[in-house]
């Protein structure tokens, strides 16, 4: 099997309707991944150990072995429109980076699709930048789309924790989605 090291320093980005592809192939980044819209990775396992994958637009991840993210997987760009489609299993341990709009007008947020069981070895981040231009009442607000499984803790920073509205990150088992809801 293929083994690819991004290490710390390192930078490797896919860009618009490319593809990086290697069915054997092992990628353990350390450094950053830069997914751009419409780009493709199709290789046998992904660890991003302690770096950083960044998704700009709608990206794909093939991933027959998995993608195990101790690392960020960050869709904070200022816009609600990235999504990454996981076409394997996810262990997400790490920190997950949302641009959420809570302003009560669009109800929009960045998007992770799973097509698989989703997990967490370790208790995962959940961190938003609001994208609204104010803090209003929102209907729920898919986050995470998952097969199978579940996330078994997480904490979140960037929500508002006073005012009119209190925001919480529930898990909808009927719908097998993690959504942003405000009370």
């Amino acid at each position: 099997a293929d083994v690819f090291n991004n290490l710390g320093a390192g930078i490797v980005t896919i860009g618009g309707s490319d593809t990086f592809s290697g069915t054997a192939t092992t990628f353990n980044n350390a450094g950053a991944l830069n997914f751009g819209p419409g780009s493709t990775m199709s290789i046998a396992q992904l660890n991003n150990t302690a770096g950083t994958l960044a998704i700009n637009g709608a990206a794909t991840l093939n991933v027959s072995g998995g993608l195990d993210s101790d690392g960020t997987l960050s869709f904070q760009d200022g816009a609600t429109n990235d999504m990454l489609t996981v076409n394997g299993n996810a262990d997400l341990s790490g920190t997950l980076r949302f641009d959420a709009d809570l302003s009560g007008v669009t109800d929009t947020a960045d998007f992770l699709d799973v097509n698989g069981t989703v997990s967490s070895s370790a208790p995962l981040t959940l961190a938003f930048n609001n994208t609204g231009a104010s803090i209003g009442s929102i209907t729920a607000i898919d986050l995470l789309e998952y097969d199978a499984g579940s996330i078994g803790g997480f904490t979140t920073q960037g929500l508002p924790t006073s005012g009119a509205f209190v925001y919480a990150v529930n898990n909808n088992a009927a719908t097998n989605t993690y959504q942003l809801v405000s009370a």
